[in-house]
């Protein structure tokens, strides 16, 4: 489900009959240009859907990629990635916006941002798309029990937020896990 962008390297290859290669980073207005083809619009595509759109504007140059047993084929993969700016605010170590792989989670992004603060919560981290919270998550569920999370990629413009604890209670003595809770 990625949606290809600006600063997104793919790569085209075509084989068979027809034989090409190339490298292609699309530009700031999602486009990336191919000699014999033109201007090809692939910003806010999938890959699948990329894939369809470079056969259908392929096939007036190579008609070899057409019919049942079409004699060329044409592939295309991803190469380097843009990253994505997400932003940390609230009780993490190092806030700000933070360049993230674009495959990245809130756990990796928070790990990039320094962690959560020792005065932050672990169990109300919200993400925040759109002025919308899409979802909260509890790091307890992770760290103590190492379930893994439901963890969303992350999107260009994101918000994290870190609150404070709502309260905080030490324990100590003969138990299994001594602490701040």
């Amino acid at each position: 489900k990625y949606l290809l962008g600006p600063g997104d390297e793919i790569i085209i290859s075509l084989w068979g009959e027809s034989n090409s290669y190339s490298n292609e980073i699309i530009n700031r207005d999602g486009q990336i240009f191919i000699e014999n083809i033109g201007i090809l619009n692939l910003g806010g595509k999938t890959l699948e859907e990329s894939k369809k759109y470079l056969l259908s504007k392929f096939s007036n140059e190579y008609s070899t990629l057409l019919g049942d047993k079409p004699k060329s084929f044409i592939d295309l993969t991803l190469g380097e990635l843009k990253s994505v700016n997400v932003h940390f605010v609230g009780l993490v170590n190092i806030p700000g916006v933070h360049m993230v792989h674009p495959f990245s989670g809130v756990i990796s992004g928070l790990i990039q941002a320094g962690g959560v603060h020792q005065d932050g919560s672990l169990r109300a981290i919200n993400v925040i798309r759109n002025d919308k919270i899409i979802n909260t998550v509890d790091l307890y569920t992770y760290l103590i029990n190492g379930k893994k999370l439901d963890d969303l990629r992350l999107l260009d413009q994101d918000v994290i937020y870190v609150p404070p604890r709502k309260s905080t209670i030490p324990i100590s003595g003969g138990i299994l896990r001594q602490g701040n809770y």
